[in-house]
C-alpha cells in the first residue's frame, strides 16, 4: 500500500536481516513478521500482507534509478555510436548477458550492467541504453512496476553548469530555426522519441534463449508513421511563426546554422558548426580506425537510388540461401512495413523474408540510410574545438538526436520514401465505412466551459522551464479542450443496449491552409465505441488520446505503470502553438466498421499493444495512408469529398497562442483552478510521506508523481492514503485529479 509508514522509523523495514529490522522499527509486531522481510528483502512485490498494512518491498527501484543518474560517460569511455554496426553487435551482446546475468532477475541484471562499466569499462551510454530495454521488455520487470527513470533524470542531462539566465527563453525572442528550440529540446517530446526507440529497437530484443526479435509485426510501418507524424506536427510549428515548411535533404545540401547542445550534454556530445554539410569520404579529424564505419557520401546516395528503383518496381531484392537472388513483392498491404525495416535497417537477423527461408533483404544493396545518415550528421561535429574526447555530434544517439535541427531535415527525407507508398498505391472511402451510421456534427473545444478562449478556439501558451534541469526555453501547453462528435443510426432497428453497434472514431486535424496535403494530417485519437440509441453524442478529453502519453485514473490495487506507456506524444504538446490572432485548423473525424484491440493503459497509435500485432487493422494514419481514389489525377477539394461521405466529417477551429509566459490560469486559462505543480500540488505531500515512499517513487518530484498519479489519486480518493495521517479532504482530492486531467502544469 502507499505511505505503509505509521513513523519516519519504519524505513528501517526494508532492512536485510531480522537483527537490523526488528530492533530499530517502532512499528508494534514487527518483530513477529521479520522472517517474512528476511525472506522477501530482495524482492520489490510480494503477496503477502501483513495485517497491519505493510508490504514488504525492497529498494530496487530507487536503485534503478541511481544508475541511470550515475555513471556519466568518462574521457576514457570511446564514444558510443548508436547506428553503429559494431555498438549494435555490442549491445545485443549485452542485452543477451543481462538476461543470463544470474537467478535474482532484474537485481542481477542491475548489478552486472554496474559491473561492465566499472571493471569492464564499456560504454555507459550503451550499458544504460541496453539495460533499458532489458527493463521495458521482461515479463519480471513488467510485472513488478519497474521502469526506467524519464529521461530529464539520466546523467547524460544533468550538469553543474548552470544556465546563466535572468529569464527563461520565450521563442519571441529568437528568429529562424531557434525559435522552435522550445519544440526540439522539450524533455517530454526528447524522452517520447527515446523511448518509443526503446521499445521498438531496430537491433531487435534479444530473448534469454538468443534468439532476436521485433517487438511488433508491423514495426517497420510503424517507425515510418511516428516520424512522419512528428514532421507534420514540426511544420504545424513552423506556420505558426510564418517559416518555410521544412525541405528534404539533399545528400550534396550544406548547413547554414549550427548546433551547440545544451550545458548538460556538451560533455558528452560535440558542438556541430554552420555552413558545413557531408563530407564527401570522411571527416579529416577522424582517427584512422574509425573512418571505414562513415559511408562515402556517393554510397549513401547509391542505397537512396536502390530503395526509389524498388518502390517503383515493386519489390526488393533478396538473397538466398544458396547465394542466388530473389524478390519480395511489395504488395499494398505489406509496402509500408518493408519500406520501413528496409530503410531503417533493421538488424539482419529481422529482414528474413519468411521465418526459417534463409532468404534475406539483399543488404549490401539497401545499406543502412536511416542510421548512417544520422551518423554521417554526428561526423560534422567531429571537431577538437568544443571537446577533445567527444567531437560526435547529436545525431549519433537517439538520446538527444531531434535537439538539432537537422534530425527534421534527415527525417522528412525519411519521410519521402513513405510517401512513395502513401502515392503509389490507393483506396476508397467506403471501403470500411460502417452500416447505417453517419457523423452529423464535429467539435473540438475547451473543456472548461468559462475559457476566455474566443468561441471556436482552443488557446496555447508557455510555461516557464526547470532551470535546475538546465531548460532554457519556454515549455508549450494548452487548455483542456474535448471533442463531441454526433452519431446517428440511420437503420430501422437502430442500436439499443441490448443489441449496440460497436465502431472506430479516428481524428485527425491539419492547418487549413495544408488540407490538401496528406501527410499533413495529423492523428490527435481512436477509439472504438458502441452506440446503444438511434443518435448519440461522444465526448473525448484531450487526456483519453491513444497518441498521448496515457495516465490511468480509474487504477486497481496493485497495478503498476510501465515503461511501455512513454512512449506516447506528450500530453503538453498535442496542439500546435498557433499564432496571437488565431491559426485556422481543421478538424477531421471518420468512422470505420473495425475494432481496436485496446489496452486503456497503452498509447496504442505509437506504442502498440505488448506483445501481440499492432491494435488497428487498418494501415498506420488510415485513411491518410495511402492516395483516395477519388483524389487520384483529380483536384477536388478534400471539403467536397466529405461532403459525399457521410461517415466523415470536417469542422474548422482556431489554435490562439499567448505570447507571454504562462504564470498561472485566470478565467478559462488551463488550468481552471490555477493549480501548477509548484504552486500547490508539491505541497500536498509532506517531508516524511517523501520519505517514507522513497523506496517506490519520489513524491518531491514531478514526473515520479506525474507516473504514478493513477495509483496516488485512487489511493487517497478511497483514504487508504496517507498512512497514519489525516486523510486528504475532498476538495484536495479533486484539485489533485483537476491537475491530472489539465496534464500535469
Amino acid at each position: 500500500r502507499l505511505f505503509p509508514c505509521c513513523d519516519s522509523a519504519c524505513k528501517s523495514i526494508w532492512s536485510h536481516s531480522k537483527e537490523t529490522a526488528g530492533p530499530s522499527c517502532q512499528c508494534n509486531r514487527l518483530i513477529q513478521y521479520s522472517a517474512i522481510i528476511e525472506q522477501h528483502a530482495m524482492e520489490i512485490i510480494v503477496t503477502e500482507e501483513v495485517d497491519f498494512g505493510i508490504e514488504i518491498l525492497s529498494k530496487t527501484q530507487p536503485d534503478i534509478n541511481n544508475f541511470f543518474s550515475g555513471f556519466p560517460q568518462q574521457d576514457h569511455h570511446p564514444q558510443f555510436r548508436e547506428f553503429s554496426e559494431k555498438n549494435t553487435t555490442e549491445m545485443s551482446k549485452l542485452l543477451l548477458e543481462l538476461y543470463m546475468s544470474g537467478t535474482d532477475g532484474v537485481e542481477s541484471a542491475i548489478a552486472y550492467a554496474k559491473k561492465v562499466i566499472t571493471e569492464n569499462h564499456l560504454n555507459p551510454i550503451l550499458v544504460k541504453i541496453a539495460l533499458a530495454i532489458y527493463l521495458t521488455h521482461s515479463p519480471e520487470a513488467q510485472k513488478r512496476g519497474l521502469v526506467v527513470p524519464p529521461l530529464k533524470h539520466h546523467s547524460e542531462f544533468r550538469t553543474t553548469k548552470k544556465i546563466p539566465l535572468s529569464n527563461p527563453v520565450s521563442p519571441d525572442t529568437l528568429n529562424g530555426y531557434n525559435i522552435l528550440s522550445y519544440f526540439r529540446e522539450d524533455y517530454e517530446f526528447n524522452d517520447h522519441h527515446y523511448h518509443w526507440h526503446i521499445v521498438y529497437p531496430y537491433a531487435g530484443i534479444v530473448r534469454d534463449d538468443g534468439k532476436i526479435t521485433r517487438t511488433i509485426e508491423r514495426q517497420g510501418e510503424l517507425f515510418l508513421y511516428m516520424h512522419s507524424q512528428m514532421i507534420a506536427r514540426y511544420n504545424a510549428e513552423l506556420l505558426s511563426w510564418d517559416l518555410n515548411l521544412l525541405h528534404a535533404w539533399g545528400y550534396d545540401d550544406i548547413l547554414t546554422f549550427g548546433y551547440t547542445p545544451v550545458p548538460g550534454m556538451r560533455d558528452q556530445f560535440g558542438a556541430r558548426p554552420p555552413f558545413q554539410g557531408w563530407y564527401e569520404d570522411h571527416s579529416p579529424h577522424l582517427p584512422e580506425n574509425e573512418r571505414d564505419d562513415f559511408p562515402p557520401r556517393n554510397t549513401m546516395i547509391e542505397w537512396k537510388n536502390n530503395v526509389i528503383q524498388s518502390i517503383n518496381q515493386g519489390f526488393f531484392v533478396t538473397k538466398k540461401k544458396d547465394g542466388s537472388r530473389g524478390k519480395l513483392q511489395l504488395t499494398p498491404e505489406i509496402a509500408c512495413n518493408w519500406v520501413g525495416i528496409v530503410v531503417e535497417a533493421e538488424n539482419h537477423p529481422l529482414q528474413e523474408v519468411e521465418p526459417g527461408s534463409g532468404e534475406y533483404i539483399d543488404g549490401k544493396l539497401y545499406g543502412s540510410i536511416h542510421n548512417l545518415g544520422h551518423d554521417k550528421f554526428a561526423e560534422i561535429g567531429y571537431h577538437e574545438y568544443t571537446s577533445d574526447t567527444n567531437q560526435m555530434g547529436m545525431m549519433i544517439s537517439n538520446i538527444g538526436s531531434p535537439r538539432d535541427p537537422c534530425f527534421w531535415l534527415w527525417h522528412r527525407h525519411i519521410d519521402d520514401f513513405r510517401q512513395m507508398v502513401v502515392q503509389k498505391y490507393s483506396h476508397n472511402l467506403n471501403e470500411f465505412k460502417p452500416d447505417n451510421l453517419k457523423i452529423l456534427d464535429l467539435k473540438i473545444s475547451p473543456k472548461n466551459p468559462g475559457s476566455t478562449t474566443p468561441q471556436g478556439g482552443i488557446a496555447t501558451f508557455l510555461e516557464p522551464p526547470d532551470l535546475e534541469l538546465n531548460e532554457a526555453n519556454a515549455e508549450l501547453n494548452h487548455e483542456p479542450y474535448k471533442w463531441e462528435i454526433t452519431v446517428e443510426s440511420t437503420s430501422l432497428n437502430p442500436p439499443e443496449p441490448t443489441n449496440p453497434q460497436y465502431f472506430t472514431v479516428r481524428l485527425f486535424i491539419a492547418p487549413a491552409e495544408l488540407i490538401q496535403d496528406q501527410r499533413s494530417w495529423i492523428e490527435m485519437d481512436k477509439f472504438t465505441h458502441g452506440i446503444t440509441s438511434a443518435q448519440e453524442t461522444l465526448t473525448r478529453k484531450d487526456v483519453e488520446s491513444s497518441v498521448a502519453r496515457r495516465v490511468k485514473l480509474d487504477v486497481k490495487p496493485g497495478e503498476q505503470p510501465s515503461s511501455w506507456c512513454l512512449c506516447g506524444w506528450p500530453q503538453s504538446m498535442m496542439l500546435p502553438i498557433g499564432k496571437p490572432g488565431g491559426a485556422p485548423y481543421v478538424a477531421f473525424a471518420m468512422l470505420t466498421d473495425d475494432q481496436l484491440s485496446h489496452d486503456k493503459t497503452q498509447s496504442i497509435s505509437f506504442c502498440g499493444v505488448k506483445d501481440q500485432k499492432y491494435p488497428d487493422p487498418r494501415g498506420m494514419g488510415y485513411p491518410f495512408n495511402k492516395t483516395w481514389d477519388v483524389r487520384i489525377n483529380s483536384t477536388v477539394p478534400v471539403r467536397e469529398i466529405i461532403k459525399n461521405h457521410p461517415h466523415t466529417k470536417i469542422s474548422d477551429f482556431t489554435i490562439y497562442r499567448s505570447t507571454e509566459l504562462y504564470q498561472g490560469a485566470t478565467g478559462g486559462d488551463k488550468p481552471p483552478t490555477g493549480v501548477t505543480w509548484q504552486n500547490t500540488i508539491k505541497g500536498f505531500f509532506t517531508e516524511h510521506e517523501v520519505q517514507c515512499m522513497l523506496w517506490k517513487f519520489n513524491l518531491a518530484d514531478k514526473d515520479s508523481v506525474q507516473l504514478h498519479a493513477g495509483e496516488i489519486y485512487a489511493a487517497v480518493k478511497n483514504g487508504s492514503m496517507p498512512k497514519g495521517e489525516t486523510p486528504w479532504s475532498a476538495e484536495k482530492v479533486a484539485t489533485f485529479k483537476n491537475w491530472m486531467e489539465s496534464g500535469f502544469p
